[in-house]
């Protein structure tokens, strides 16, 4: 089984050693956490449209798990939508910190 069936099937798997949205975010609230959260949405392109079946299916692993960990969800996307306008305001400075996305086959 490759990595994104096994991903997939632990983020589903309803019986899972009783994870909660909690323990996400335990998880990313430090700053290494967050570092590693950052370093997924970038990888996973979650904020990109994307077209690769692959890349669709790592994108849909991350989205979900943000959704298990309780931040996407209906009853926040006012907030989320006020994030994403301050993230907006602050501009695009840290991009170019971002490495290069490595390219297929490598």
């Amino acid at each position: 089984m490759d990595i994104l069936k096994r991903l997939r099937s632990a983020l589903t798997e309803e019986v899972k050693g009783g994870v909660k949205p909690v323990d996400y975010i335990i998880m990313f609230s430090t700053a290494a956490g967050q570092q590693i959260l950052a370093h997924l949405l970038y990888e996973h392109h979650v904020f990109e449209e994307v077209t690769d079946p692959i890349e669709i299916a790592r994108r849909n692993v991350m989205v979900r798990m943000l959704t298990k960990a309780g931040i996407f969800k209906e009853s926040n996307m006012l907030l989320l939508a006020r994030a994403l306008l301050e993230v907006g305001k602050l501009g695009a400075e840290g991009m170019s910190q971002l490495p290069d996305r490595p390219k297929k086959g490598e």
